[in-house]
């Protein structure tokens, strides 16, 4: 079943093509990850899927129904969004877990955060901590933390590790994958780390200018012959 459709999507800003002409079917229980050279409108992509910005022409369906029909509250509680930079509001580390739980007046055992932090190798005495007292590897992974207390039915991660040391890129990753193999839940992974990308999405999608150029299977997309425009980045990175 597909979880999203998008046809013909173009999005322009100041007369400039951001997106142009993509189509896209997102099934439900993909992992996916979107590459690309920077500028190419990964993260303008995946900001579409939870109505963080707007297309200029196109349709975009989610569970069937058009999504500029379905309530922007409800939708962002059951499609979770990370950012590339970490995000916590002043005051407590606990207060930025509970808020999104309050503003759905929604209640959740602790245990369920305890074990959050245990998987992110972090101490349940962070949670009294000042959240300008974090490292930037601690207040990503709290934001992530933060992002699943409502166990959204869609994860959506923007270069989430692009700012970590080797360590806390490991311990999150091996976080993401048991994520995804223990609950119900499709992740949209936009990275310009090769190697993250060969060992995590199942499926893995190239953006370049503003359209897909290429979308495949992992196990072969980076085996495969490619195109002189993914050659190129592979080239770069590797």
């Amino acid at each position: 079943m597909s979880l999203y459709r998008m046809r013909d999507i173009a999005v322009r800003r100041n007369n400039i093509n951001i997106l142009r002409g993509v189509s896209l079917d997102i099934k439900e229980g993909e992992f996916v990850n979107i590459i690309g050279p920077s500028g190419s409108g990964k993260s303008t992509l995946l900001r579409l899927l939870n109505r963080l910005s707007s297309i200029s022409s196109g349709e975009i369906y989610y569970c069937g129904k058009n999504l500029n029909d379905v309530n922007p509250v409800s939708l962002r509680k059951e499609v979770g969004f990370v950012f590339q930079k970490p995000y916590l509001f002043g005051g407590k580390v606990k207060e930025n877990i509970d808020y999104p739980l309050f503003i759905h007046n929604i209640s959740i055992e602790n245990d369920y955060i305890f074990s959050m932090l245990d998987q992110l190798n972090l101490d349940q005495d962070i949670l009294e901590k000042n959240c300008n007292d974090l490292s930037g590897g601690e207040q990503q992974r709290i934001c992530l933390i933060r992002t699943l207390m409502l166990k959204p039915k869609v994860l959506l991660l923007d270069e989430i590790t692009s700012s970590l040391d080797p360590v806390n890129t490991k311990i999150v990753e091996e976080f993401i994958m048991k994520i995804y193999s223990e609950f119900d839940i499709t992740i949209v992974l936009v990275t310009h780390n090769i190697q993250q990308a060969k060992k995590m999405g199942e499926r893995t999608i190239f953006l370049e200018k503003g359209e897909i150029v290429e979308d495949g299977e992992t196990k072969t997309y980076f085996t495969d012959e490619k195109q002189e425009q993914i050659k190129d980045f592979f080239d770069e990175w590797w």
